[in-house]
């Protein structure tokens, strides 16, 4: 019997999305250092990278809404 390629898709998919979990909430336990970091709110590296996870999750959403 075949094995349904949507479900290895799936799994893959969300097994990543767990990784990715993982690593965000690793790097917001490092975020706490940077309350001894003179650069403080101005810190160019963390609002970029914050941009750029807002900026994934708003195209990821977008994409799932129109039905990929």
């Amino acid at each position: 019997m075949m094995q349904c390629p949507l479900r290895r898709e799936t799994e893959h998919a969300l097994q990543m999305g767990r990784n990715m979990l993982k690593a965000l909430r690793k790097i917001h336990r490092s975020l706490k250092a940077c309350k001894e970091c003179p650069a403080g709110d101005d810190c160019e590296l963390k609002q970029s990278f914050s941009d750029q996870v807002n900026e994934a999750i708003s195209e990821i959403s977008g994409e799932w809404e129109q039905g990929l």
